[in-house]
């Protein structure tokens, strides 16, 4: 099997909670019970999938690629690959909820979701990303939000 990024899916649909490495599993408990980080998941959460105008998406956008982009100079040496397995780094794919992937994708011209499909999270191929990351700091760019 080769490892070359255009033999991927483009676009794979994810349950977040499915996806988890083991040290995020190792500290779900924590997560689930402990009020502080509970009210910040779901905080984190309802931001990222409502509140975010254009600028926040484009910022989380440039985030998601960069470190994708670590992980993958990471991956040159085993301890490398050892930290983004624990950390589920993954170099192939950049991770987006729906409303993100939802903004960038009518901004940059290309079809977007369907209502049904804006709650859920996605895994983009990274090539595919920074293309997305490209088209819509031009769309920016247009509108005067960049220099």
């Amino acid at each position: 099997m080769t490892d070359a990024i255009e033999d991927l899916p483009r676009i794979v649909s994810v349950n977040p909670q499915e996806e988890l490495t083991w040290a995020a599993r190792l500290a779900r408990p924590g997560r689930q019970y402990g009020f502080f980080f509970k009210f910040a998941t779901k905080f984190s959460d309802l931001s990222d999938r409502r509140y975010m105008t254009k600028g926040h998406c484009l910022f989380y956008l440039h985030r998601r690629v960069a470190s994708a982009k670590e992980a993958q100079a990471r991956q040159r040496h085993w301890p490398g690959r050892v930290y983004n397995r624990i950390t589920g780094s993954d170099h192939r794919y950049v991770e987006l909820t729906g409303h993100v992937f939802n903004t960038l994708l009518t901004y940059s011209g290309e079809r977007a979701l369907e209502p049904e499909q804006i709650p859920g999270t996605y895994r983009v191929r990274r090539d595919l990303a920074e293309g997305l990351l490209e088209a819509f700091s031009a769309h920016m760019r247009a509108e005067g939000h960049l220099k």
